[in-house]
């Protein structure tokens, strides 16, 4: 099974992924533009099964649930909703930690996030 995690935001959404369950590796981040442009394209590269998306509960929540129904019917794949809590907070800190300049922690932390986000729904799983 192929699982793709996105982490959710109106400015940048990051993607990653992860082969049977295992290792999960990020994707990227793209612009929401560049999301609905690209995803069908990911889907079918990768051949993602299942997508995996972190539960937005802040005043972006209601337009987290419009781009969910739109990524079904865009992909054919019914999204998952795990919860995120944290998730962007923890991948900023994995990057601090590993002294990454502020610009490339800018440029990574929301596909770091949907890692995080992969990474504890497969976790759930076991």
């Amino acid at each position: 099974m192929v699982y793709l995690g996105i982490d959710f935001g109106l400015k940048r959404i990051g993607v990653a992924i992860s082969y049977y369950g295992k290792s999960v590796e990020a994707v990227g981040v793209f612009s929401p533009k560049e999301f609905k442009k690209n995803i069908s394209e990911i889907v079918n590269k990768h051949g993602v099964e299942k997508i995996i998306m972190g539960e937005v509960t802040n005043k972006l929540a209601t337009k987290a649930k419009f781009f969910a129904k739109d990524l079904e019917q865009l992909t054919g794949i019914k999204i998952l909703i795990t919860d995120e809590t944290l998730s962007s907070q923890e991948a900023l800190k994995i990057l601090i930690s590993t002294q990454s300049s502020k610009k490339k922690r800018r440029t990574k932390l929301d596909a770091f996030a949907a890692c995080l986000i992969l990474e504890n729904y497969l976790q759930n799983l076991e």
